[in-house]
C-alpha cells in the first residue's frame, strides 16, 4: 500500500498559500494608532469611514498630494462656511474635482474634520522625512 500526501502538489500548495494569505488579509484589518483620538482625525484618515478618507487624497499631514490640493490653512484662507460647503458639495470639475461627502459623512461629522484641520501648525513647513 503506498501513502500519498495530498499536499505534496504543487496546485494543492498554491490553494493553502492563497487560503492563508486571503485569510491573513480578511482578519488584518488594522485600526488607529492608539494615540489617535481625535474624532476629526480618524474621519480625515480613513478609519471611520473607508470611502471618506481624506488623507488619500490631501496627505496624512494636509500638505497635498498627487489628487488633492495643500489643506493645512484651508479653514484661514476660506473660513468654516466655505471648508464645510467644500466638504459637503464638493468642489471642481473634471478630473481636479473633490467629491462630495454628504452621503459619507454626517453633518456633525464634518464639524469634527473642520475641528481637525485648525490644529496643524501652519507657521512650520512640512517635512516629509518626519512622516517616514
Amino acid at each position: 500500500m503506498k501513502f500519498s500526501c495530498p499536499f505534496t502538489t504543487l496546485s494543492n500548495w498554491r490553494l493553502i498559500f492563497f487560503s492563508f494569505l486571503s485569510f491573513s488579509l480578511f482578519c488584518c484589518d488594522s485600526g488607529p494608532p492608539p494615540e489617535m483620538t481625535d474624532p476629526g482625525a480618524l474621519i480625515y484618515h480613513g478609519y471611520v469611514n473607508k470611502d471618506a478618507q481624506c488623507s488619500r487624497c490631501h496627505g496624512d499631514e494636509g500638505q497635498g498630494g498627487m489628487f488633492g490640493p495643500e489643506i493645512r490653512e484651508a479653514v484661514q484662507k476660506l473660513g468654516v462656511d466655505s471648508v464645510r460647503t467644500v466638504i459637503t458639495n464638493g468642489r471642481g470639475k473634471g478630473d481636479q474635482r473633490m467629491p462630495d461627502f454628504e452621503e459619507e459623512l454626517a453633518a456633525a461629522q464634518i464639524e469634527q474634520v473642520i475641528r481637525f484641520l485648525r490644529t496643524w501648525n501652519i507657521t512650520a513647513p512640512f517635512d516629509s522625512s518626519a512622516s517616514n
